[in-house]
């Protein structure tokens, strides 16, 4: 048992928080950095939650990603009458050979309510043809970034359990 009361509550707040986050549906933390833009719209990366991705398309193992963008649209949209501009999009990219997936899209007005959500079940994601990231497109700019992120943090998990 921790003897130091700063200590036990330097271990315990953070489970506090995270508890009361949870019950108030509060959204994870975020770390958005712009990756890449136009004049049509601001892609940013979550670097926060980007975790490795087993991956086995045709060929064999590909070096993969689950990321989070955030595209912000200059001009509103429509998707199935509701207007929206901005989309927080959770995808599986292949780094090696630039394809991917999308396993959720949500959209809304900057930062209110989402007004439209898409998702794929582990099924249907399975099911989803992996498509080919467009070169010489800022999609492409913000593909190579998420995967340069990625493999930074994956050396630094690697590396940091490799130390005594």
């Amino acid at each position: 048992m921790i003897q130091s009361r700063p200590i036990r509550m330097a271990l315990v707040a953070p489970l506090v928080v995270a508890a009361a986050a949870s019950c108030t549906g509060a959204l994870p933390p975020r770390d958005w950095v712009r990756v890449a833009g136009d004049a049509n719209y601001d892609i940013a990366l979550d670097r926060l939650h980007i975790s490795e991705w087993q991956a086995a398309p045709v060929g064999g193992w590909d070096q993969a990603f689950e990321v989070w963008y955030r595209t912000d649209h200059a001009q509103p949209r429509l998707h199935n009458g509701e207007t929206f501009d901005r989309e927080i999009v959770r995808a599986i990219i292949l780094c090696d050979r630039l394809w991917f997936r999308v396993v959720s899209v949500d959209m809304s007005m900057g930062d209110g309510e989402v007004v439209a959500r898409q998702r794929a079940s582990r099924e249907e994601l399975d099911r989803q043809k992996w498509r080919r990231v467009e070169r010489g497109t800022i999609e492409e700019d913000a593909a190579l970034a998420a995967c340069d992120v990625g493999r930074q943090g994956a050396n630094h998990v690697a590396d940091a359990t490799r130390r005594p």
